[in-house]
């Protein structure tokens, strides 16, 4: 007769399927965890995981009063570098930049058993070592636990529309611009119907700067400005092939092709951010 380990056989029943997240919960020793041993957790909880370890869609739970997070593969990419040390530990330890807009509806989840919806909802992650602007189709719904009247967890299913969001109004700022441009009568008024298009797309366009070339294309005027204020190292009224220049027009002219200037902390001290801190 074989005997097993306390716990094992529940995390091979509740733990089950070929996934990354589920292998991972397997290898866990929940009995060093607040949570203990995984024959010992709620049915609830237990039959909650299977829900999510079993689908394709990105699922989350945040259990207990700690807010103690399970989730599957499929949130991973919502969770980016934070994976895999966000498992079995608690929601306030992994989320910190966006704990102040989500810690009070996990609480309303549990104190209040309500579910919570959102569309397109802005949050700002630090999934990637730097901040990102997202944006989640989400719901937060009750779990009841074992006893009667109690709300046991935080029930997470969420899709990320960062893509659409940003593209939707990306696509609208330049149809502004392709609109507003092709309308203009003469060169002067392109140039200031560009910049009005540009000025209405801060989170897109933190600044931009539009240069008149001469006839000879050996000198670019600054004909206007967006987001950057007069004078800035940036933006300087002209340029010419003679000195050091703030931006390199005469290699984009020689090379008639875009170029990518990539090197803005060399060349600049302090840029503009629009609407962003950074």
């Amino acid at each position: 007769m074989g005997i097993s380990a306390p716990g094992a056989l529940g995390a091979k029943n509740f733990f089950y399927g070929n996934s990354q997240v589920a292998a991972l919960m397997r290898e866990r020793n929940w009995a060093e965890t607040s949570l203990g041993p995984v024959d010992q957790w709620p049915r609830s909880l237990r039959a909650a995981l299977g829900i999510i370890l079993g689908s394709g869609y990105p699922m989350y739970l945040a259990w207990g009063s700690e807010f103690i997070q399970f989730y599957n593969d499929a949130y991973l990419p919502i969770l980016g570098n934070k994976h895999p040390g966000a498992l079995g530990i608690a929601s306030p330890v992994t989320f910190p930049e966006i704990w102040e807009f989500i810690g009070p509806l996990f609480r309303k989840v549990i104190e209040e058993a309500e579910t919570t919806t959102a569309t397109d909802q802005a949050l700002f992650l630090e999934r990637g070592g730097y901040l990102e602007e997202c944006y989640f189709t989400f719901s937060y719904s009750p779990v009841p636990d074992d006893e009667a009247g109690r709300t046991g967890g935080v029930f997470v299913t969420a899709l990320e529309t960062t893509d659409k969001v940003i593209g939707e109004r990306r696509f609208r700022m330049l149809g502004s611009l392709a609109t507003m441009c092709s309308q203009a009568k003469g060169e002067d008024e392109v140039f200031r119907v560009a910049c009005e298009a540009l000025a209405s797309g801060p989170g897109e366009i933190p600044f931009a700067l539009l240069y008149r070339l001469n006839q000879a294309r050996s000198e670019a005027t600054l004909a206007c400005r967006v987001g950057i204020e007069a004078g800035h190292p940036a933006a300087p009224e002209s340029m010419n092939g003679q000195g050091a220049m703030a931006w390199p027009f005469l290699e984009l002219i020689e090379g008639n092709e875009p170029l990518v200037v990539d090197d803005l902390p060399i060349r600049f001290h302090s840029l503009p951010s629009g609407t962003w801190t950074v």
